[in-house]
């Protein structure tokens, strides 16, 4: 559980690897 990316989805943490939290949030 990383806190930096934390601020979009705790499943974010494995496709932050890939892409941005930022394409799960929308």
């Amino acid at each position: 559980m990383e806190p930096s990316h934390a601020g979009a989805a705790g499943s974010s943490r494995a496709v932050c690897s890939q892409g941005p939290p930022t394409q799960i949030s929308s």
